[in-house]
């Protein structure tokens, strides 16, 4: 796969909000260079999307409509040439170190393992092109709920696993069986090799798909569904997931931008789930659901 890269200077108090939209529209992660300003004060936020033809005409026009309704001076430059696999998957990886999400988890780049202080849980991750190193609010928030409600003999589902790391986590806060489940194949590839890194093998399953579509809901239910995923694909999961939760059962939502949470909050109800308790930082929501009996 190719990749494009699009570099936007925007005023400091947006730098938030473009960096969501982006995220938003697909791309695999930004960097906002905020050590280093233009000549008009702006910040440089750096982005990379699928090269996909009018890619760059769709997320230019949801810029433009941003940038009015805020009142933005914006600077969109796409880079003529396209980067390709090799080049993409490591040149975001100078800005992941380690880092605390809790004050048990420690989330380590795989080339740091040997360098940095252990904490009492370790998710050790090797990003390749796929999405969730841990630094992402959704990610940590999610890693949050997993280490407050996991229990010991669960089964727990991780739908949009990216690398690997809810998986992960969710084993090593003690799980006893986890399916991590993603429709990218590089994802795939790449959530195994890192749940082997992190010895879960033996607790985890990984396997290619596309939400619960082509998936057997267990006998008895999934104890715990946790989906780090954006808005429009939270709403289609919670429309069909109640088939594979036990009664009582519980979901983890995240992905979910501030201006569209109440369309989520409307889902919940409509399919049949109470919120037991929310998360929100930096203009993004987690959510702890509970299927009702």
């Amino acid at each position: 796969m190719q990749w494009k890269e699009v570099n936007i200077a925007v005023a400091p108090r947006a730098t938030d909000a473009v960096a969501l939209l982006l995220y938003e529209c697909g791309s695999n992660g930004a960097v906002i260079h905020d050590e280093e300003t233009d000549e008009c004060g702006r910040i440089r936020i750096t982005a990379y999307f699928p090269s996909q033809p009018h890619i760059e005409k769709e997320i230019n026009n949801k810029l433009q409509v941003l940038a009015t309704g805020e009142k933005l001076s914006l600077a969109i430059a796409w880079q003529p040439q396209v980067a390709d696999e090799t080049e993409w998957l490591y040149t975001w990886q100078q800005y992941f170190h380690a880092t605390d999400v809790t004050r048990r988890c420690r989330i380590i780049p795989a080339w740091e393992v040997n360098t940095v202080e252990k904490n009492e849980i370790n998710i050790i991750v090797e990003p390749g092109r796929a999405f969730g190193s841990g630094l992402h609010e959704t990610t940590a928030m999610c890693i949050r709920l997993l280490e407050k409600y996991v229990r010991s003999e669960q089964q727990v589902w991780d739908i949009g696993t990216g690398t690997g790391i809810l998986a992960i986590a969710a084993a090593k806060y003690g799980a006893a069986a986890v399916k991590a489940v993603d429709i990218d194949e590089a994802s795939v590839q790449q959530a195994v090799k890192n749940v082997q890194r992190n010895d879960v093998a033996a607790q985890v399953q990984v396997e290619r798909g596309d939400l619960l579509q082509n998936l057997t809901p267990p006998k008895n239910g999934v104890d715990l569904v946790v989906a780090n995923l954006v808005t429009d694909p939270v709403v289609c999961l919670l429309a069909g997931v109640h088939r594979f939760i036990k009664k009582g059962g519980h979901l983890i939502v995240s992905g979910i931008i501030d201006t569209r949470i109440e369309e989520v909050y409307a889902a919940v109800k409509r399919y049949g789930f109470i919120v037991r308790e929310e998360k929100n930082g930096n203009g993004w929501y987690a959510l702890y659901l509970q299927q009702e009996e």
